[in-house]
């Protein structure tokens, strides 16, 4: 009964008494610490231009001063951005490389085409092949288009870039590529792009995996698309915004090009980052580690070692290269103000009922009342200033803002094994809730920007080892976050109640003993005061301590992230089954689009994760509006 009570009132082992204590130790820690002033990582600055288009393109010494004055204008306009760019960092180097890439999946007729334009104006050529780049030199050969010879196009313009080879099928009646194939090399082309150009035909129809089509897609997901019309050059023209409300506007209005760049790349305007924190937090900060054990794509999490290194590790030390950086500085950051705001709601609530101590020490007796005002005042003042740095310094806004770009870094970094990456759309709905925190949006997009393809195929084996890796590194490690987190708040929350009630049983009783007190003194004239005093004090703290569990529980939330956190881990059991079945399918036999598979799979448990901070953002935001 002694442990059980002592476990109570120290929350033993609960997200409470590890919270305070934290908060406690690291706060003290941080008087003698240095500040850290790190600002963010600089990501080098590059637009990604998607290439789509026609197969048959005879107009192509028309088209070329057009393509070239379009692929130059860009060119210019992010030269241009690249000082605004850095002036958005504090830190960022003068020498930043800013480079422009090319998306491409060298395509007889229009593909190869842009391509080379490109190449001669100093654009980085990035390939994906919807097949293996041998099978997909035979299909070339079978649709040359207008090309005399569009394998050997394919072999010079290829030669020393980044090649992404895709795992797609090929008919077995027809021995051409399918459609899925198709539609999969181009969506995949798509999704690592800021911008499309297509050279379509006027007249095109919209057939799946063909150009029309694509342009469709680009505009459903709001990506800007510069549409070339090889038969009405003319015509062409940039539409931007949301499918919705799509804007076009005509190539030969002078500064499209700037426009358009500064728009991808730069900060709007009227978002702007954090502010710089004060110097309590920046002590603070620097006491705070990193947890880089939890970066999914680790090794560690399948406990294997390779003898040799596989076409995976390489890809692994591309990403790392491209994203840990990245992730390592928003993990610590989200763990920083994650120490600061939870310490900070427990402190408060403490220091509450420390000043209900101190006016009860005067209540008491009168010789103690000095000493008492001041414990008074000092909890008080305290409690007020650190309610007051964590409310202008947004504490809570930031440890979720940080933990989304977080989640949202290490998720694209997982997906780039399996040659995909996240969907970046933005929401008119969670931009007003950002507030200041809308600008990790954008840091998001200048770090996928920057990430390169991993090179190699996607074939059967690699793509074995990636699901194993992912398994692993990403859901298993989730489950058992969610698991040991579930855990963790049904224990604090049952017994922050357990103690609440208890100093409530404990108020019924001092009320009973102050009756009886007074009953005895008037009635029986027997002197109470010992059990009079001891009933008054009881009957101020018992309750204010009560009410500062209440508080405390009512803040932490504890019981709604139980219930969602048990969710969660249902919902990730069963994509573990089917993430499992699909690798012992693989294993089994040949499975054509095993890496479309995987992705799906890995997109649909980013996705739950990602809701999880997204939602618990937009109702801090609508608690906020409301009790405004």
């Amino acid at each position: 009964m002694k442990g059980f009570l002592a476990d109570l009132l120290l929350c033993k082992g609960s997200m409470v008494r590890k919270s305070f204590f934290r908060f406690g130790w690291l706060s003290l820690a941080a008087v003698f610490a240095r500040r850290d002033r790190t600002g963010a990582p600089v990501p080098n600055l590059v637009l990604r231009v998607g290439i789509a288009g026609c197969l048959d393109l005879p107009e192509r010494a028309e088209l070329e001063p057009l393509i070239d004055s379009i692929l130059s204008q860009l060119q210019q306009g992010l030269a241009k951005c690249s000082e605004a760019y850095r002036d958005t960092f504090r830190h960022a180097p003068q020498n930043l490389p800013v480079e422009c890439r090319l998306l491409t999946q060298l395509a007889a007729g229009a593909d190869q085409f842009v391509a080379d334009r490109a190449a001669r104006l100093g654009f980085q050529l990035q390939c994906i092949f919807p097949i293996s780049k041998s099978q997909y030199a035979e299909d070339l050969r079978r649709n040359p288009g207008a090309d005399a010879d569009p394998v050997r196009e394919l072999e010079r313009l290829s030669q020393g870039q980044p090649v992404l080879e895709l795992d797609g099928e090929i008919d077995a009646d027809s021995h051409k590529l399918t459609d899925q194939t198709y539609e999969n090399s181009a969506l995949t082309m798509l999704d690592h792009s800021d911008m499309l150009l297509a050279l379509v035909r006027s007249d095109a129809k919209s057939i799946s995996g063909g150009t029309r089509w694509l342009v469709e897609e680009a505009e459903l997901r709001g990506i800007p698309v510069v549409e070339v019309f090889v038969d009405r050059p003319e015509l062409s023209a940039l539409s931007t915004g949301i499918f919705e409300a799509r804007i076009r506007e005509r190539l030969d209005i002078g500064g499209w090009a700037t426009g358009l760049v500064k728009s991808l790349v730069l900060l709007p305007e009227t978002i702007t980052m954090y502010q710089q924190s004060g110097w309590f937090v920046e002590k603070f900060r620097s006491r705070v580690k990193a947890m880089d054990s939890e970066w999914p794509p680790n090794w560690s999490h399948t406990g294997e070692a390779a003898q040799t290194e596989s076409q995976v590790q390489i890809w692994m030390d591309t990403i790392n290269r491209d994203y840990f950086e990245f992730w390592r500085w928003a993990e610590h950051r989200a763990n920083t103000y994650r120490d600061l705001y939870q310490g900070a709601y427990v402190t408060v609530g403490l220091l509450a009922l420390t000043a209900v101590v101190g006016a009860l020490l005067g209540a008491l007796d009168e010789s103690w009342s000095p000493f008492g005002k001041w414990i008074e005042l000092v909890s008080i003042a305290a409690l007020l200033l650190l309610w007051w740095d964590a409310h202008s310094g947004n504490w809570r806004q930031r440890w979720l803002g940080y933990r989304w770009l977080e989640q949202q870094i290490s998720d694209a970094a997982v997906l780039e094994l399996v040659g995909r990456t996240i969907p970046v759309k933005s929401s008119p709905f969670l931009s007003e809730f950002e507030k200041e925190g809308a600008w990790i949006q954008w840091y998001l997009r200048a770090v996928l920007r920057q990430a390169h393809l991993p090179t190699g195929k996607l074939d059967q084996k690699n793509m074995l080892e990636a699901g194993k890796l992912i398994l692993a590194g990403k859901i298993d490690r989730q489950l058992a976050y969610y698991e040991k987190a579930e855990e963790a708040n049904r224990r604090t929350h049952h017994r922050l109640e357990a103690v609440a009630m208890i100093a409530l049983a404990l108020t019924l009783i001092t009320a009973i003993a102050y009756l009886c007190a007074h009953y005895l003194e008037e009635s029986f004239h027997v002197p109470a005061t010992p059990l009079r005093l001891i009933a008054t004090a009881a009957g101020i703290f018992c309750p204010a301590l009560a009410a500062t569990l209440a508080a405390i529980r009512a803040q932490g939330e504890f019981v709604q992230l139980e219930t969602r956190y048990k969710g969660m881990k249902r919902r990730l059991s069963e994509l573990r089954k089917a993430f499992q079945t699909i690798l012992e399918e693989g294993s089994a036999k040949p499975m054509p689009l095993l890496s479309w598979r995987l992705a799906r799979h890995t997109k649909e448990a980013a996705g739950w994760m990602l809701e999880e901070v997204s939602q618990w953002r937009s109702l801090l935001q609508t608690k906020e509006i409301e009790h405004g």
